[in-house]
């Protein structure tokens, strides 16, 4: 078993071994979660054989799994998932095979002094900045980029402009400029819609990928306000299956997308670690590797 942890710029897989792991605030504790969120001592993980068992240290703001307060001891299995503070703990069996399935590209590498400290002004949500950026691209010869940087301004603006056609009309043009440029200078510029939020997390959510937190994974962010990791996805095969386990998705702008294409029916439940499959499809669960159960099949005319 391994706990995958996200957080504001932290991600991070712990090893779930024979023994104790203690969570808090403290530097003392073997997870080490800061924040004024989480007590010093906040929480205690014990492994006893097959027994795995997360209990909350009496901490001045609660431990929840799966959505609840914890107020006894709880036995962990693979698919649970624990909040502790701003942090978010993902229990699997095998994190080898936890998605994304597509394995993310490595960071993406200025070119120069000048390119990283535009990029940091950009994730810094500086005003003004990805103008100033769209324009050294330009003056570096690197005119598709610049466009690129322009557009997905252009295209947060249409979202709340009430104009769904040009919208529609623009996005595609953006789509196919983007399949043309480095996925790894896209992770970093990119202003894809935040989809699948969560009705209690909408009003907050900034709703683009661009806005959030960056973390270790660069296809992995962070929304302070929802206090979520949000996942960059390169088909919609792979968001489908995020949206259908509840997790915030942003869809790269290659993917050829469809009407409701992320909305239910969803596939099967894995018996060994609870995930949901986004399609019907698949012979075999993508976070644990365990074969789905076969879809129930009616046999008989109904009356």
């Amino acid at each position: 078993m391994k706990l995958a942890i996200t957080g504001e710029r932290l991600a991070r897989v712990v090893d779930v071994v024979e023994g104790e792991l203690t969570f808090g605030s403290s530097g003392k504790n073997d997870v080490v979660l800061d924040g004024a969120d989480v007590s010093p001592r906040h929480a205690r993980l014990i492994k006893r054989g097959k027994r795995v068992i997360f209990a909350d240290l009496a901490s001045d703001h609660g431990t929840w799994v799966n959505g609840g307060k914890l107020a006894e001891p709880h036995a962990l299995t693979p698919g649970d998932r624990i909040a502790i503070g701003h942090y978010r703990i993902e229990v699997h069996a095998e994190i080898s095979r936890v998605l994304p399935r597509t394995p993310p590209p490595p960071p993406f590498t200025p070119r120069d002094v000048v390119e990283t400290q535009l990029l940091a002004q950009i994730e810094a949500r500086d005003v003004g900045s990805r103008e100033v950026y769209a324009d050294w691209l330009d003056d570096h010869g690197l005119q598709r980029e610049a466009e690129f940087v322009r557009a997905q301004d252009e295209l947060v603006q249409l979202r709340t402009s009430g104009a769904p056609r040009l919208r529609d009309e623009r996005q595609r043009e953006v789509s196919a400029a983007a399949a043309e440029l480095d996925v790894r200078w896209r992770l970093a510029v990119s202003r894809p819609a935040i989809e699948r939020c969560a009705p209690d997390f909408a009003f907050r959510c900034p709703k683009e990928w661009g806005a959030l937190a960056r973390t270790a994974d660069p296809a992995v962010r962070f929304c302070s306000q929802c206090t979520k990791p949000v996942y960059y996805a390169a088909s919609v095969a792979e968001a489908r299956d995020r949206a259908a386990n509840h997790e915030c998705v942003a869809l790269d702008l290659t993917a050829a997308r469809g009407d409701g294409d992320l909305d239910e029916p969803y596939g099967r439940t894995c018996i060994a670690c609870g995930f949901v499959a986004g399609t019907w499809g698949q012979p075999s669960c993508a976070r644990c590797g365990a074969d789905l159960p076969n879809r129930p099949m009616m046999v008989g005319a109904i009356a």
